[in-house]
């Protein structure tokens, strides 16, 4: 079950089952399906975000060192342990 959870198509195939979900309600107006649509979104924010999208995670990083060691930008103290 473990290996299925960081597994990206199996995050994927939820987001989409999350969207179709999201169309039915909407289009058979029985819009308290949306709790399961919130519920959802906020289940593959949590843990399936770093595994569908780790490369743009990195590649923002390291964007982000990139402009603080060129001075571009400055860090204040609360986004140090970011």
């Amino acid at each position: 079950m473990k290996i299925m959870l960081l597994n990206k198509r199996f995050w994927t195939a939820i987001s989409f089952a999350t969207f179709a979900l999201f169309l039915v309600a909407v289009i058979t107006q029985r819009y308290w399906l949306n709790v399961g649509v919130i519920i959802l979104g906020l289940l593959i924010k949590k843990y399936g975000s770093p595994i569908i999208f780790l490369e743009g995670q990195q590649r923002r990083k390291r964007l982000k060192k990139d402009l603080v060691n060129a001075r571009v930008i400055k860090v204040s103290n609360n986004q140090k342990g970011r």
